[in-house]
């Protein structure tokens, strides 16, 4: 059996733009841009290293670079850049 790493990234994703969305908002009615934005993207890579692990570490720094720039897309609501981001990094 094997996971279809694509799905468990998206989720990842998604349950992170989620939880991060909440916690900005957890004690501050409007949260600034800034302060949204980190509390998201921490709450992705949170959720990111809860189901994937990295082999070594300059292929790590190379993957965490490309999740960031997913990341970005999303928070520029460019949705299919960030698709089709995620499909190259599970290739």
């Amino acid at each position: 059996m094997k996971a279809n790493e694509y799905n468990v990234l998206f989720m990842a994703v998604e349950n992170g733009v989620q939880f991060g969305y909440t916690r900005a908002h957890k004690h501050v009615e409007t949260p600034t841009p800034t302060a949204l934005q980190t509390a998201i993207t921490d709450a992705v890579m949170n959720e990111i290293c809860e189901w994937f692990t990295f082999e070594n570490e300059e292929k790590d720094e190379e993957q965490v670079d490309a999740l960031k720039e997913v990341l970005r897309a999303v928070q520029e609501e460019r949705y299919a850049t960030a698709e089709l981001m995620l499909r190259e990094m599970v290739r």
